[in-house]
């Protein structure tokens, strides 16, 4: 939603909206470590279903916000932030979830999902943007109500029959944390990967908060 939420609150906040979804992006990719971690320890399920959780209130509030008029800038932010974490946990337990879901292509499978996640982080802003452009709010609520019971739909599919398997990582999640940085910094194949996904994950919400920017302000 960091991505789709420029449409919806530019005409109320201005150019500033679209840099609190940037600093949102940052921020939740700051927390990213942390939620991987806490998945290790806790299990991928429960942060799959919060994450889609904390990602509908999140919006929810934003869009009933525009309803009575402007938020502080903070408390914004604040949702957005929520919004871009809530996010990331649920991809990240989508992906860990794969590894127990397909156990015989797991590369197969996270690969598929990586590139569905950047497609759609593209070609959904811009489907929102014109969605809003056309019918407003209303029927962007139903779109995205749509997508997000998908996921869902999605996972209850795959998992129907399958015996659940609870895996769950040993010692702390500052543990698991500071296992993951050791391996970061000793692989030079995965610092290249870490930075590559940073541009990744980074672009599109800039280039198409600009674009959103540029045509407000052509008016």
């Amino acid at each position: 939603f960091v991505g789709l939420a420029p449409p919806l609150v530019v005409p109320v906040y201005g150019p500033a909206a679209v840099a609190l979804a940037v600093v949102a992006t940052a921020v939740s990719g700051l927390l990213s470590p942390f939620v991987g971690a806490a998945i290790d320890m806790r299990g991928w399920r429960m942060f799959f279903f919060i994450g889609l959780a904390a990602q509908s209130a999140s919006i929810l509030a934003v869009v009933a916000s525009l309803a009575v008029g402007r938020l502080p800038l903070a408390l914004l932010g604040i949702l957005l932030v929520v919004n871009a974490t809530a996010s990331i946990s649920y991809l990240s337990a989508w992906k860990v979830g794969l590894n127990e879901l397909f156990p015989d292509f797991r590369r197969r499978a996270r690969g598929t999902l990586n590139t569905l996640f950047y497609m759609t982080g593209v070609i959904g802003p811009l489907a929102a943007f014109g969605i809003i452009s056309v019918n407003g709010v209303t029927l962007f609520l139903v779109f995205y109500a749509v997508t997000s019971v998908a996921p869902v739909a999605a996972l209850l599919w795959i998992d129907r029959g399958r015996p659940r398997i609870v895996s769950r990582a040993d010692g702390t999640a500052m543990a698991a944390l500071a296992a993951g940085v050791t391996a970061i910094r000793g692989s030079t194949v995965l610092r290249r990967l870490l930075l590559l996904r940073c541009l990744a994950s980074a672009l599109p919400t800039t280039l198409i908060g600009a674009i959103i920017v540029l045509r407000f302000e052509s008016y």
